[in-house]
């Protein structure tokens, strides 16, 4: 049962996120433990203090991931008449907890009911209590929220050794879900200790790091420099896996993805929060190791793929299909998965990390300043966009570093015996793999989409009916022409929809959010081998690996934006049109249903349309049903198509609240893999409410993997110049590289729900899980107004007589005017 379109948002959008921050990692050279390790991380998070933010005159946040303190572990269960030799046992762990003080008593049966949840999972608790913490030096603010710092230490007794931080990490999972505790670590080899404050304070609130028995052979450091976030203990890093320095711009779309493969995120978590869950996720629940969990989460970009030898050109060009680049932003990362480091920067270089080495260690940092030149061995070097390096600990003995050669090789070795059959993807590196279907096929989808084309409205009246106005049709004309888009004021200069007395799509109503602190636009025009509009299309592999039930037919295509779909008769002989599709990166929409259709029941096309006596209510309902059933049929394509409307009496569904919908409902549907539904399918959308380059944006930001506007298209397409609608599509591409650059994005697939509404009735706006402002039960655009714009959007596009309205009896029905509406603009000048 699909949920009711008032369901309430997954999570809050105004407490959204990121940080940006100072990194240092301290690796022992010879796997040996030592307290010096964790001085020197510290001492050099206190020299990039000014990589932490101060709020009210205290420091934002500091903290470290550092080895369990076993000689501190064996000397309190020794006094609490145990055995000191349990803490080096692999069973034996350790797990740092958060307790908001605000609920008072009854934080005590919470902490009962968290050791239950232990005790049922076969763990012996060997010690339990308070940890020892100097809250005196803590500044007013941090004090006022400061949590109890709840230690407890156990043994697993259940399971294989190799699993035990995986059996943990389902524990923390149920932790989360039923109680209000932050989980700052639970782990058999490390822990976490962190503040609200700064660098200097941490030592002091944790006593027991000042002791010389508290060693470690790995301590990774953290500065929080607060700049779209609130300070708060629970989203101090390190995390359990993670600690990054940067802005993950693509978090919208890398939550999706994460939910979609069964990633339980946190509660209100920041950005890097929920890529350390993903990451998690993928370690514990599908066995990844760190470097496949990285290399998966943190791909290359395609001009850095076609460099790499053959078999790694297949690994990543998989790596796309299997998950995606949903991490893109400015980042510097330092990971730890028991003794296991990857460090890494990312696509583009955007925030520091440098490498370099002492007689001690290894050392990683967002300064190289932080290292006394004279206990460097050599001069540290930056790492290069998009490097990374592992470091591979063996306890007492020596320690292992991994160029990322060595890395991808490493993994490229793991995928292929966890995912048999890695070969062939490289094919999609230079565009889509032109094939040709069955003409059975072909024809059957032309004729599909000819379908009653006799009785379409009139062309005029059509563009009107979905709401195009007079600026729309001539921005077509001037793409058409020049293959360039229109040059004008900065932002909006028209009345906002809300206010707007014009007829108004649901898009209109949304305009992009744009933050740009610390993180500016991305330079299209000197980055531009870093762009990519690619799009997948098909079913996605499965997670987990192993063999795969069956192949399933994929493709990768450079743009999306298909070709065909007219209503218009064609002039363009068939193979020059296949032909102009082919050099521009794309498919006729006819011929690929008949590439999937090749596939019984791959294809399935769900009507955006409704009889009014149904309701837009139940039918956006109805339609969300019949794409989670397609997709449980064994459907691989799914195609919403509004081209029925306003024929046989249907009224049209806006084309983003059909989209939203149905890419709703998938997500929330899970296969017997724990994988989404919307990993199974890919959405096409044939619309001819797609008007312009922000239709097109929304409709992607809201589920749609491949876009058909055929109306936009139609309106390009002169029968004496085949040119104009080349022109467009390059215009329409280059249009979204300046989108997604906007945003700090450099791949469409990153592109999520990034926009804001203005207007909206609460209802409506959850309907598309973006943040609405100015609207309330009873104020806004809602369902019911959208509805009666329905009917008189049919009228439009039939000439219906209008409704009357204090006409006298017997007067002549008046048809309802298609004139196409005209937007006002101050046109500022610029001085």
């Amino acid at each position: 049962m699909i949920a009711p379109i008032s369901a309430p948002l997954q999570r809050d959008p105004r407490a959204d996120e990121h940080d940006a921050c100072a990194l240092i990692a301290n690796v022992r050279k010879k796997g040996g433990a030592s307290h010096g390790n964790i001085k020197r991380t510290i001492e050099a998070l206190m020299m990039m203090s000014h990589r932490s933010g101060i709020v009210e005159g205290e420091g934002d946040g500091c903290g470290i991931l550092v080895d369990i303190p076993r000689r501190i572990w064996a000397e309190r269960l020794v006094n609490a008449g145990l055995f000191e030799a349990v803490t080096t046992h692999p069973r034996f762990f350790v797990g740092h907890f958060m307790v908001p003080r605000s609920l008072g008593e009854s934080a005590g049966p919470l902490r009962d009911r968290v050791e239950d949840l232990f005790r049922a999972a076969g763990t012996e608790i060997l010690w339990s209590g308070p940890g020892e913490v100097a809250s005196v030096t803590l500044g007013p603010a941090a004090r006022e929220e400061e949590p109890d710092f709840w230690q407890l230490a156990g043994f697993l007794n259940q399971g294989d050794t190799t699993e035990i931080n995986a059996r943990l990490f389902a524990i923390q999972l149920q932790i989360e879900a039923t109680t209000e505790i932050h989980v700052a670590s639970l782990s058999a080899e490390s822990c976490v200790y962190k503040i609200r404050g700064s660098a200097e304070a941490l030592t002091r609130y944790y006593p027991e790091l000042r002791r010389p028995d508290f060693v470690s052979a790995i301590t990774i450091g953290h500065n929080r420099y607060s700049t779209n976030t609130a300070s708060a203990f629970e989203r101090v890093q390190p995390f359990s896996m993670l600690a990054h320095n940067g802005e993950i711009n693509t978090i919208a779309r890398l939550r999706e993805a994460a939910l979609g493969i069964g990633t339980q995120l946190v509660k209100q978590g920041s950005d890097s929060q929920d890529l350390n869950r993903t990451m998690e996720t993928m370690v514990h629940a599908y066995g990844m190791t760190l470097m496949e969990a990285v290399e998966v989460l943190f791909p290359p970009i395609l001009s850095e793929i076609k460099l790499l030898p053959a078999p790694l050109q297949d690994l990543y060009m998989f790596f796309r299909q299997l998950w995606g680049p949903f991490s893109q932003g400015p980042a510097a990362i330092v990971t730890r998965n028991g003794d296991e480091c990857v460090f890494g920067v990312d696509a583009m270089g955007l925030r520091p990390l440098w490498y370099g080495e002492t007689d001690k260690e290894y050392f990683f940092s967002s300064e190289k300043g932080v290292i006394p030149i004279d206990a460097m061995t050599c001069d540290p070097v930056p790492l290069a966009p998009g490097e990374r390096v592992a470091v591979q600990v063996e306890r007492g003995h020596r320690v292992r570093l991994l160029r990322h050669p060595e890395i991808q090789k490493r993994v490229n070795d793991l995928a292929r015996h966890r995912w048999p059959g890695i070969r062939g993807y490289r094919q999609h590196l230079d565009g889509p793999v032109q094939t040709r279907a069955s003409h059975e096929h072909t024809r059957f989808y032309r004729e599909y989409l000819a379908e009653d084309q006799s009785a379409a409205p009139d062309h005029e009246r059509l563009l009107a009916a979905f709401g195009w106005d007079r600026e729309d049709v001539d921005a077509v004309e001037r793409l058409a022409g020049t293959g360039n888009e229109k040059i004008g004021s900065l932002g909006w200069d028209g009345p906002l929809a809300a206010l707007n007395d014009q007829r108004q799509n649901l898009a209109d109503y949304y305009k992009e959010t744009v933050a740009v602190v610390t993180n500016p636009a991305v330079d299209r025009e000197r980055e531009i081998e870093h762009f990519s509009l690619r799009t997948i299309l098909g079913r996605r592999p499965q997670m987990r690996g192993g063999k795969q039930v069956r192949t399933h037919k994929r493709m990768e295509l450079t743009h999306p934006i298909l070709l065909g779909g007219h209503l218009k008769e064609q002039s363009m002989p068939p193979e020059v049109y296949r032909s102009m599709a082919e050099n521009l990166g794309t498919y006729v929409l006819e011929d690929l249903l008949a590439e999937f259709a090749e596939d019984p029941g791959a294809v399935r096309v769900i009507a955006a349309s409704y009889q009014p006596e149904e309701g837009l209510r139940r039918a956006v309902q109805r339609i969300a049903e019949e794409a989670v059933s397609a997709a449980r049929d064994g459907a691989h394509l799914i195609l919403v198509d509004d081209g029925t409307a306003f024929r046989h009496g249907l009224h049209a569904i806006d084309p983003h609240l059909a989209l939203s919908w149905i890419d709703l409902a998938l997500n929330h549907e899970f296969d017997e893999h724990g994988e989404s539904f919307r990993r199974r399918v890919s959405l096409l959308l044939r619309s001819g409410a797609l008007r312009n380059l922000h239709d097109l944006a929304m409709a992607m930001a809201v589920g749609a993997d491949a876009l058909n506007p055929y109306l936009l298209l139609d309106s390009a397409l002169h029968a004496d110049n085949w040119k104009a609608l080349e022109n467009t599509v390059i215009a329409l591409r280059k249009g979204f590289e300046k989108v997604i650059s906007t945003m700090g994005i450099h791949e469409l697939r990153g592109y999520g729900r990034f926009q804001s509404s203005i207007g909206l009735e609460p209802e409506l706006a959850g309907s598309l899980r973006m943040r609405n402002f100015y609207g309330s039960e009873g104020r806004g655009l809602s369902l019911a107004q959208l509805e009666r714009g329905g009917a008189e959007r049919f009228r439009i596009a039939t000439g219906a007589p209008m409704e009357a309205s204090g006409e006298e009896p017997g007067s002549p029905a008046r048809v309802t005017p298609a004139a196409l509406a005209r937007t006002f603009h101050f046109n500022p000048f610029v001085y």
